[in-house]
């Protein structure tokens, strides 16, 4: 999926974990049982291909949007994360994109859909 000149996609392998982890100096390698067990799904969102972004998604959340260094998005890197979810309609659950962004504890969850479905 393609928003705002980042390219967003679905990490295949552990190598891609790897390298992105490098490329941001983030720990994501080590999400690698949790990719390979289907608990979560990493999405890697690059520029001109430049990792830029980590997504992590469990269940239809958006439970992590980390860039370079853990830092989280602002500005124009906020609104593309804001709209990544909209678009994909997944549930924020993460205090990355913002205080007020953060779904309220509780709150219902959209129906779990099979990961072979995921527009990512």
């Amino acid at each position: 999926m393609e928003l705002n000149g980042l390219t967003f996609t679905r990490a295949a392998i552990t190598h891609d974990l790897l390298d992105c982890g490098e490329a941001l100096d983030i720990c994501v390698a080590s999400y690698d049982d949790r990719a390979v067990d289907g608990k979560s799904v990493i999405v890697i969102a690059q520029e001109n291909g430049e990792t830029r972004w980590c997504l992590e998604v469990r269940e239809n959340r958006l439970v992590q949007y980390k860039g370079q260094r853990n830092s989280t998005p602002t500005g124009s890197d906020l609104q593309t994360a804001l709209a990544y979810a909209r678009q994909t309609k997944l549930s924020i659950q993460t205090s990355d994109l913002g205080r007020g962004y953060r779904a309220a504890p509780g709150s219902a969850l959209p129906e779990f859909v099979d990961e072979q479905n995921l527009p990512f």
